[in-house]
Formats: C-alpha cells, sequence, structure tokens
C-alpha cells in the first residue's frame, strides 16, 4: 500500500512538471510575437513625424528652438501662441507687418505674411517642426503645416532677415563724344584704258653676202712728155763757157730744155704714185 502511494505521487508530480514546461513554452512565445509590436508601436508613438507642407518638407528640431537656433541671423517676426485664427500685427522693415494664420485644426494650419518669411517654427508636444523656406527664396504665405507626430500645437514662430542693402558704385560721367565729321564722297577714278602698243618694225635679215673687196683704181701711167729737138731746126753751138768763146749768154738755152723735160718727168711720176695710192 505504501509503495502504491509513493508511486501515484510522483505520477501527480510528473504531470504537475509538464504543465508547468508548457505554460513556460506558450509565454516564452506569445513574448516573442508580442516583442516586435511592441517596438513599432514605440517607433510610431515617439519618434519624430515629418509631415510635408504645401512646398517644403519640415525638419525635425529637438527641444525648444527659436530663430537664432534654426540660423544664424534670423530674426523673430512675430510669436503666435495660442495657435488661432486670425491676424497678428508687428512692426519690421521700417513699417507695420503682419502674420494670418487660418484653417488651424487638430495640429495643422495654413499661414500668409506682408513679408518675405525665411523660416517658420512649428512647436507641439516636446519637440518641433522648422520650415526653412530660404534658401532658396523667401516666402509669403504656406499650407499644411504640422508640428512633431502631428500632435497639437504649442506656438508658431516666424522668422525673417534683412537683406543687406547693396551699395550703389559711382557711376562715371559721360564723356563727350565728338561729332563725327562729314567724309567727302570719294570720286570716281577713270578707269585707265590699255594703249596698244606701237608696232616694232621687223628688223629684216640681210643675207650675208660676200663683202666686196675694194679694188685699186686703174690709173694711166704718165709717160713723161720728152721733148727732142727738131733736127731740122738750126741749133747755134756755142762754146764751152770759160773756153774763150763768145759769152753774150745764148749757151743757156739747151739747159732750159732739160731741165724743163726733167721737171714734167718728175711731174708725171708724183701723179701715177698718187693714183697708186688711192
Amino acid at each position: 500500500m505504501i509503495f502504491k502511494r509513493l508511486l501515484d505521487k510522483h505520477r501527480i508530480l510528473r504531470h504537475m512538471k509538464g504543465q508547468q514546461a508548457r505554460t513556460s513554452t506558450f509565454v516564452a512565445v506569445a513574448l516573442l510575437l508580442l516583442l516586435p509590436m511592441i517596438g513599432v508601436a514605440f517607433v510610431v508613438g515617439y519618434a519624430p513625424h515629418n509631415a510635408s507642407a504645401a512646398s517644403v518638407a519640415p525638419t525635425f528640431i529637438a527641444g525648444n528652438p527659436n530663430c537664432g537656433n534654426v540660423e544664424a541671423g534670423l530674426l523673430q517676426a512675430i510669436k503666435v501662441e495660442p495657435v488661432q485664427n486670425g491676424t497678428f500685427s508687428f512692426t519690421a522693415l521700417g513699417g507695420p507687418q503682419s502674420v494670418t494664420l487660418s484653417n488651424v485644426g487638430e495640429g495643422t494650419f495654413d499661414w500668409s505674411s506682408t513679408i518675405g518669411i525665411d523660416v517658420v517654427i512649428v512647436k507641439g508636444g516636446p519637440h518641433a517642426n522648422a520650415y526653412i523656406y530660404d534658401p532658396p527664396a523667401e516666402s509669403n504665405g504656406d499650407t499644411g503645416l504640422v508640428a512633431p507626430n502631428e500632435r497639437g500645437l504649442s506656438h508658431v514662430t516666424f522668422c525673417f532677415d534683412v537683406d543687406p542693402t547693396p551699395t550703389p558704385t559711382d557711376t562715371p560721367p559721360p564723356t563727350d563724344t565728338p561729332t563725327p565729321t562729314d567724309t567727302p564722297t570719294p570720286t570716281d577714278t577713270p578707269t585707265p584704258t590699255d594703249t596698244p602698243p606701237a608696232d616694232t618694225p621687223t628688223p629684216i635679215d640681210t643675207p650675208p653676202g660676200d663683202t666686196p673687196t675694194p679694188t685699186n683704181a686703174p690709173f694711166s701711167e704718165v709717160a713723161p712728155t720728152v721733148v727732142e729737138p727738131d733736127p731740122t731746126s738750126e741749133v747755134e753751138s756755142f762754146p764751152p763757157t770759160g773756153s774763150g768763146g763768145p759769152s753774150d749768154g745764148s749757151a743757156g738755152f739747151p739747159l732750159f730744155i732739160v731741165l724743163a723735160s726733167l721737171g714734167t718727168g718728175l711731174l708725171g711720176l708724183g701723179v701715177w704714185r698718187y693714183r697708186l695710192q688711192s
């Protein structure tokens, strides 16, 4: 009997341990299935939600930023708190300005402004969304702005900057432009006509011929004229001079004849030589 009781008790303990083990396994599987769902819920609930506006996407900024935290040099135009429909006035750029909020609803609104706005900061919950319009350019209005995770709107801050005024450059005075003088119209220059060249007479080739050899002109021999004494005439004989004969001068006549004949012969000889040389 005692042994049977011990055996039953052991079976009961084993059954209870099996149930506990099955329960533990079920709890572990359930936790594994629930952990991803818990993680997704955590991300959705606490991560920043970047909803898109009509023209630019918001930039998430942790905490409670002001205009200078977003971009150095920005000035606060106006801070609207609480956020509600209406027109809100302020002074900027040397005169009165205003911002108008409309369609304010569950964490969203539209806006317009009389001046160019660089940044709009939308605060909701512990963080904020910054809508940065400049760069590229300032804006005068937009629609559908929201706070992070579309939480309730805490306040809205509008930021602007003062564009530096460009320094005007000194424009040099215009210089006097000299009056152009009339240029005389050039006269037409007559075109020179071509003068035909004069005909140059063609030289006539003289056929080579034999050059005549000069010949000596014939000449006639002039024979000296010899005057012979007439044998019929009487010749008076004179005794030689100095022979003691008469000396009346008649003895010189024959000598004259001889001299005349000699001169005539010499003259003829000279004429013959002249003709021979020429």
